[in-house]
């Protein structure tokens, strides 16, 4: 009877330590879900509280909140805005863009006396399309042309005076004129306002509408 006894005391020692340990590795993983991705409880965090809790960010890069959104502003703005194309619309990226002149190779003369206009080219009178007014154009200002007096030449010896740039938005030409240290002017589109026209309004007899035939 002792020996069963010692033997049933030592399955429950085993059945305890066996329990415990099992406990103790489930516990073991649930810590690890837990800490196992903290930018996702982050991000669902902010989506539940509405609140915005500023990350870790490399060297800068300073992160702002703006709205429910998220402004990044720095010299690494402008590559953190293209990775981000993928990433929810909640976050906007903004930023300054770094200088180019020094690599260029562009004499100072053509950068810092030079102005650029930046502007929607209008719809040409001859035709009826309309294609050439969904692009916005660069072109620099106009430098002072040499002419012969005898034989009427022009000339110019201005190499950025014929130079046209096609943009798709004023946002990236505005970008490329602050990256080479061009100064600029934006034109805002011009967009006509249609105006409502009646046929009959040609033969009407009260209204200065009609129009003559004669």
């Amino acid at each position: 009877t002792a020996v069963f006894n010692e033997a049933s005391n030592r399955n429950e020692v085993d059945t305890h330590t066996h329990t415990h340990t099992h406990t103790h590795t489930h516990t073991h993983t649930h810590t690890h879900t837990q800490k196992g991705h903290p930018r996702t409880r982050q991000l669902q965090r902010l989506e539940i509280e509405g609140s915005l809790s500023l990350p870790e960010t490399r060297p800068g890069v300073s992160l702002q909140q703006d709205g429910g959104g998220l402004n990044v502003s720095g010299a690494e703005a402008n590559a953190v805005g293209e990775k981000g194309r993928g990433c929810s619309r909640r976050f906007r990226f903004q930023g300054s863009y770094q200088d180019i002149t020094t690599l260029t190779g562009v004499p100072e003369e053509h950068i810092k006396t030079r102005k650029v206009r930046i502007f929607v080219p209008a719809r040409n009178n001859m035709q009826s399309g309309v294609n050439n007014t969904k692009k916005w154009k660069m072109e620099f200002d106009t430098r002072e042309r040499w002419e012969n007096p005898l034989m009427g030449w022009a000339s110019t010896a201005d190499p950025l005076s014929n130079m046209v740039l096609t943009f798709s938005t004023k946002e990236d030409a505005a970008a490329f004129a602050e990256k080479n240290g061009w100064s600029y002017d934006i034109e805002e589109r011009k967009v006509p306002k249609p105006k409502s026209k009646s046929y009959g309004a040609n033969f009407s007899w009260n209204k200065r509408t009609r129009v003559s035939t004669k």
